[in-house]
Parts: C-alpha cells; sequence; structure tokens
C-alpha cells in the first residue's frame, strides 16, 4: 500500500524512502465497520489446526488516506488463502462517468507486467464502446530472466540494503493504525474454498457503488 500510493521520495537514499512510507502509513484512516474477516470453510479440517479455531484467513478493508493527493479517494484490499486464483496486483481506478472504465493494472505475481484498461471504439458503424488491454510483459522482454523476490531480499540482507525492509518506525506506526481496528474487531465469516471470500466482502465495496476487479485472466500469458 505505502509503495504504491506514497509520494516521491526525495532523494535516492534508503532514508528518504522510509520517511515517505511512514508519512503515508501515519496518513491512513479507517474503521472497524470497514473490516471483514473471513475463514474458508475447510480451515478446521487442516492439520494441526485446533477444531475450535477463530484465525483468519480472509481480510478485506476500506481506508481512506489522509493527504492532498488522495484524500476522498477510497482505497480497498482484499487477501485471503484458498482463493479462486493465485494472483497479486495493484488497480488505480480512473474516474469516468462509468465505474471501472479506465483502470491501471500493476501486476506482481504471477506474470510480471502492467496492462492499462482502454474504453476503445469498435470497429464499424456505430458508436459501440469495448473495453481493450495494452500491455507490457516482463518475461516477452526478458524471458530467460527469473528472480524470485526472497533471492532479491536475501541478497540485500547480505549486502546490508535496507530499502524492502520496515524500520521499527514504520512497524510502531502500521500496529497504531491497526490496534484500533484489531480491538474492535468483527465477527470471523466463512466463505467457500476457491471462492473470492466471503459475500460480506462483496457487500463492503458494493454499499459505496463499486465492485471488486476481477483479475484480467489473459494479463502477460506465454
Amino acid at each position: 500500500l505505502t509503495l504504491a500510493t506514497m509520494e516521491e521520495p526525495k532523494g535516492q537514499s534508503e532514508g528518504a524512502l522510509h520517511r515517505e512510507r511512514l508519512k503515508l502509513i501515519k496518513s491512513l484512516v479507517s474503521k472497524s465497520n470497514d473490516l471483514v474477516l473471513g475463514q474458508y470453510d475447510s480451515y478446521k479440517k487442516e492439520e494441526f489446526v485446533d477444531k475450535n479455531s477463530a484465525t483468519d484467513s480472509f481480510f478485506a478493508l476500506k481506508l481512506s488516506i489522509n493527504n492532498a493527493r488522495f484524500r476522498g479517494v477510497p482505497v480497498y484490499i482484499r487477501a485471503g488463502k484458498q482463493m479462486a486464483a493465485w494472483v497479486t496486483e495493484i488497480n488505480y481506478v480512473f474516474k469516468s462517468e462509468k465505474l471501472n472504465d479506465n483502470v491501471l493494472t500493476i501486476r506482481l505475481q504471477p506474470n510480471e507486467g502492467i496492462a492499462v484498461k482502454l474504453l476503445t471504439k469498435k470497429p464499424g458503424f456505430t458508436a459501440t464502446l469495448e473495453p481493450t488491454y495494452m500491455q507490457f510483459c516482463y518475461k516477452h522482454f526478458f524471458p530467460n530472466e527469473t528472480f524470485d523476490a526472497y533471492e532479491k531480499l536475501l541478497q540485500d540482507v547480505f549486502a546490508g540494503h535496507h530499502t524492502f525492509f520496515n524500520t521499527a518506525k514504520e512497524v510502531e506506526a502500521l500496529w497504531r493504525f491497526i490496534d484500533p481496528l484489531s480491538n474492535k474487531r468483527p465477527k470471523t465469516v466463512f466463505y467457500k474454498d476457491g471462492s473470492w471470500g466471503p459475500k460480506e466482502a462483496d457487500r463492503l465495496i458494493e454499499r459505496d457503488g463499486r465492485r471488486w476487479l476481477a483479475p484480467y485472466h489473459a494479463f502477460c500469458q506465454i
């Protein structure tokens, strides 16, 4: 979230990046009724799991960022286990007359790349608009380069680089944001294995007249 929404750091140093991330974290605002916690149906059947476990395997959250750039822009996050697909992506939805028409997607995994969804006129005599995608795919340009994210982190550890690690101040600020939500945590709800999460998460975003974006399955396929 911080890397996706923070201001450009004033300089290339690790400290400059950490300061901008910390500033962003301190501007986060949310309420407990904007949080959904879930557990997939078969979780308690997993080996070594307590049959009465209330451990969460899913969350959805609406929050806002109290700064000049994002004030008034809602931010929605969801993550979970045993979902319909394994995918991590960031979607920037641009303002338009119809929601979700123009979207910039940064796919972190799998099939890393960037896509822009645009409404374009379909060829013909009628003014028919259809969504189309423009893509940049890492695997198309660097097909022989494979580099696991944890390899990068381990390399940074050995080199003494701290850019992609949280500082103590960042962690403390994160807990100051999370603790009030955790102290008034909602009741855990359940969702089917292989789904996109509980229906309560859909209602969370739909009450604002929006919907979760389904991943574009043809994203950077080779």
